[in-house]
């Protein structure tokens, strides 16, 4: 219950700064290395493990005002393992994974240096609120 509390929370904040006045939903699934190993071949190409995945899906779900924005998947070992390795709790780490993950569903990447800083200080400014400043991880390394 601890972790869905923890990205729910996270997810809010992120919806609730992106999204404004729409009604949106999305799937997170958190999962373990292995299958996300699979879903990183099958998807991207990479034959390997990796933190948080992002699946833009964006349609109007029928008969609502709601839009599903897509799926996020989170591996909890990898996880465990970079807020280990940089030094933050699981909580933190969860969160940071969680928020990435939903910039990515509204279009935000970090192909360059102008759209990560961009993509950063959003993620920074996010995290801040949830009472998790100065968060650093393995993010701050990727360049794709």
């Amino acid at each position: 219950a601890h972790i869905e509390q923890t990205i729910n929370l996270a997810a809010d904040k992120a919806l609730s700064t992106l999204a404004e006045e729409e009604q949106v939903e999305l799937t997170v699934l958190v999962c373990d290395d292995d299958y996300m190993q699979e879903l990183n071949l099958t998807y991207r190409g990479l034959d390997k493990t990796t933190d948080v995945l992002s699946f833009e899906d964006r349609f109007e779900i029928p008969g609502t005002d709601i839009t599903y924005v897509g799926d996020i998947a989170i591996s909890y070992p990898t996880a465990a393992k970079q807020a280990s390795n940089f030094g933050h709790d699981l909580v933190a780490e969860l969160s940071l994974l969680t928020i990435h993950g939903i910039l990515h569903l509204f279009g935000y990447d970090h192909k360059d240096k102008k759209s990560k800083v961009e993509m950063w200080g959003i993620q920074s400014n996010i995290m801040a609120s949830l009472g998790h400043p100065n968060i650093v991880t393995l993010a701050d390394d990727v360049d794709a």
